[in-house]
């Protein structure tokens, strides 16, 4: 049986008196790729900062394995969120090597020197980026960076990753190795991801489960097979068949 990772039961959530996000109820699961998708403005960012604990929302409740996070001390917020990882659209790489860059967090998490040094190895070896790890993130291309961001979230272990359209703007070659990147990070990692998206094809190509949104709420949602080929709302047929 499916197990649920996060649940939101009644959710809205306001920017200046004016309802962004209603969501009576949605759940993502446990060791799936998960997409969102929708049009500009539907309501994808938002939900994911909510999800990570970056906002928290004007009504309802959210569940991060069975956890209330919206009733947590700062404490254990923090706790929760360092089980997440976000990679943002444009990722900010620190003024350092490939490996200084992807043992930040473990430094932060006061690691020990000789764990951090294997863990990163394993890691940049994973992600096919152990040839660059003497490089400085400055000399990297787009697509590096997006992959070097990733590996940074990987060394930590984390529950949940989460990319915010991590591959708007690269080229056909690193998108196709992004892709097939996270797909391997899903299979042989068994590790959550929620991806944001807009583009049809790379939803038909990575997502088991897909989330989709319009004007902040949620339209359908489920197995993306079922989506595809069964939608079961206008809009989606739509929006799938490229007429929105």
């Amino acid at each position: 049986m499916t197990q649920s990772l996060i649940e939101l039961r009644n959710v809205k959530h306001y920017y200046n008196g004016r309802l962004v996000l209603n969501v009576p109820y949605l759940d993502i699961f446990s060791n799936k790729i998960t997409i969102l998708l929708g049009p500009n403005a539907s309501g994808k960012s938002t939900l994911l900062r909510l999800i990570n604990m970056l906002e928290q929302p004007g009504e309802g409740n959210i569940y991060f394995k069975d956890v209330d996070i919206i009733r947590l001390s700062r404490e254990k917020r923090l706790e929760l969120q360092r089980q997440m990882v976000m990679v943002f659209q444009r990722p900010v790489l620190l003024n350092a090597t490939l490996f200084e860059n992807v043992a930040f967090g473990l430094h932060l998490r006061g690691m020990d020197s000789k764990i951090i040094e294997k863990r990163v190895e394993e890691v940049l070896k994973f992600m096919k980026l152990d040839h660059l790890a003497d490089r400085s993130a400055t000399r990297l291309s787009g697509g590096e960076v997006q992959l070097a961001a990733i590996a940074r979230g990987l060394a930590v272990n984390p529950e949940l990753l989460i990319l915010d359209e991590p591959m708007n703007n690269l080229d056909p070659r690193h998108v196709k190795l992004l892709e097939q990147t996270v797909l391997d990070i899903s299979r042989e990692r068994d590790m959550s991801i929620i991806i944001v998206t807009h583009q049809i094809p790379q939803v038909s190509r990575m997502a088991d489960e897909v989330v989709l949104l319009e004007e902040g709420e949620v339209i359908e949602s489920g197995p993306a097979e079922e989506i595809f080929n069964n939608p079961q709302k206008e809009f989606t047929r739509e929006f799938i068949g490229g007429i929105i």
